[in-house]
C-alpha cells in the first residue's frame, strides 16, 4: 500500500465474513494483510474505499472499526485547516521535484596522486558544477578538454547517479623511477648518504668502489655506473646494488621548567549555515568576529532529507574552539617523561628504516630546564642513486 495514499487497518466480529470478502473481491477492492484471530477478521484497505468496506460489512451482519491509520495522507490531513503550512509543503514538494532535474553533488573517484580539488577546478571551468541541469553539458567533449589540461590522466568518465555527478578517472602509469627520482634507464652512480662503515655489499650492475669493511664519507661513490668491459669499451650504466652500512647518529632535545603553551579552552562559537547552490546562508542574526589563529576550526556537514528523500539542501555547522594561553611549570620527573616520549617519537619517525645496534641516553640539567643527549649506532641501507650527466663536446 502506498505510503503517500496511506492505509486503514480494521477489525470486525461476527456476521457472514465469507460473503463480505466475496463482495469486496467482486468490486475489485484490494484488502491486504487479511488474517483471523480470536474470531476477529483483520485487514487493510485504501482510505478511499474504507466507507464502502464499512457499509458492506454492515450489510453482511457485522460491524468493523478502525484499528490504525497509516501513511502521509493522514499526517497531512491533520493540517487541512492550516492553509499556510499546506501551501508551504506543496511548494516544498514542487521544489523537491524540480531539484531532481539538477546536479547538487559532485564526487571524484579513482584519483591517487592528483588532488580531487584540481580535477574539480578544471571541471568547473568547463561548466561542471553544482546547480547545473542534468544532461545540459556535453560530457564527452568536456572529458577530452580536461584530459588535455591534466596530462597525468589516462581517461575520464562523467556520469550521473540521481542528483549526484560522478567523475571517474584513471591516472597514467607513472614512469618507472628509482626512489630518488632518477630514471631507471639513465646512467647513474650509487653514493653514500652517511659517514659509514660497509657491513655488506651486493652489486648487481656497475663497478664496486668501496668494499666490505671499508669506510666511506657521506656523498662518496659506492658503485660507479661508468666502467670498462673486458674489451676495454667504456660503459655507461645505471648502477644497482644493495649495500648495508653502520653509522653513528646523535640527537639533543631540551624542555624548559617554565613555559607558556596554548591549549584548547572551554569557550567555543557555533555558526550554522544552510547550503544551497554553493551558497552559505547564515542561520544566525549576529555575527561574531573570529581572528585567524586564535581558534581550532571543525566543521560538521549533514544532508537534509524529507521522509527519506534527498534534498539539494545541506546544513553546515562551523565550530570555533578558542585557544587559551597558560603557564606550565614542570619538575625534573615530568620533563624526563616528556623527553623520553619525544626521543621515542624521533626514533619512530627517523630511524624506522634502520636497525638500532646500540644506544646511550644521558640527561643534562641546565639552569632553566633539562636536556637529553642520545647517541646511536645504526645499521641499514645507506645508498642513494645519483644521475650521471653526460657532456658532449663538439
Amino acid at each position: 500500500m502506498s505510503f503517500f495514499s496511506g492505509s486503514v487497518e480494521f477489525k470486525g466480529l461476527g456476521g457472514f465474513q465469507e460473503k463480505f470478502l466475496t463482495e469486496l473481491f467482486e468490486n475489485k477492492i484490494k484488502c491486504r494483510k487479511l488474517r483471523y484471530k480470536d474470531g476477529y477478521i483483520y485487514g487493510r484497505v485504501n482510505p478511499l474505499y474504507y466507507l464502502f468496506v464499512a457499509r458492506t460489512a454492515k450489510k453482511h451482519g457485522f460491524l468493523i472499526r478502525i484499528v490504525k491509520k497509516r501513511g502521509l495522507y493522514f499526517k497531512l490531513n491533520k493540517f487541512r485547516n492550516r492553509y499556510g503550512l499546506v501551501i508551504g509543503m506543496l511548494l516544498f514538494f514542487s521544489v523537491l521535484v524540480w531539484s531532481t532535474n539538477y546536479v547538487w553533488d559532485i564526487d571524484v573517484e579513482g584519483n591517487i596522486t592528483i588532488p580531487k580539488e584540481r580535477i574539480l577546478l578544471e571541471m568547473e571551468e568547463e561548466g561542471i558544477k553544482a546547480g547545473i541541469e542534468r544532461g545540459s553539458s556535453k560530457y564527452t567533449e568536456i572529458e577530452r578538454k580536461v584530459l588535455l589540461k591534466i596530462p597525468e590522466l589516462a581517461w575520464i568518465n562523467i556520469h550521473a547517479n540521481g542528483s549526484k555527478l560522478i567523475i571517474e578517472v584513471s591516472e597514467l602509469a607513472q614512469r618507472q623511477e628509482e626512489g630518488d627520482g632518477v630514471d631507471a634507464d639513465s646512467p647513474a652512480n650509487i653514493v653514500s648518504t652517511k659517514d659509514a662503515v660497509i657491513i655488506s655489499s651486493e652489486v648487481m650492475q656497475g663497478k664496486e668502489i668501496v668494499f666490505k669493511g671499508s669506510g666511506v664519507k657521506k656523498g662518496g661513490i659506492l658503485v660507479s655506473g661508468i666502467y670498462a668491459d673486458k674489451e676495454g669499451n667504456m660503459l655507461y650504466k645505471h648502477a644497482k646494488a644493495n649495500i648495508i652500512g653502520e653509522f653513528n647518529e646523535e640527537v639533543e632535545l631540551y624542555i624548559p621548567y617554565k613555559s607558556k603553551e596554548l591549549v584548547l579552552g572551554d569557550r567555543d562559537i557555533k555558526k550554522n549555515y544552510l547550503m544551497f547552490l554553493n551558497n552559505n546562508i547564515p542561520l544566525f542574526l549576529f555575527d561574531v568576529d573570529v581572528k585567524e589563529g586564535d581558534f581550532k576550526y571543525n566543521e560538521n556537514l549533514s544532508e537534509i532529507d524529507f521522509f527519506g528523500i534527498k534534498t539539494p539542501f545541506k546544513l553546515k555547522q562551523g565550530i570555533y574552539t578558542f585557544y587559551e594561553e597558560i603557564e606550565v611549570l614542570r619538575n625534573d620527573e615530568d620533563i624526563k617523561a616528556l623527553l623520553e616520549k619525544q626521543i621515542k617519537d624521533y626514533e619512530e619517525n627517523f630511524f624506522s628504516d634502520y636497525e638500532i645496534i646500540s644506544e646511550d641516553k644521558t640527561f643534562f640539567p641546565e639552569e632553566e630546564g633539562l636536556k637529553i643527549k642520545a647517541s646511536y649506532v645504526l645499521r641499514g641501507d645507506i645508498t642513494k642513486t645519483e644521475e650521471i650527466f653526460m657532456v658532449y663536446k663538439k
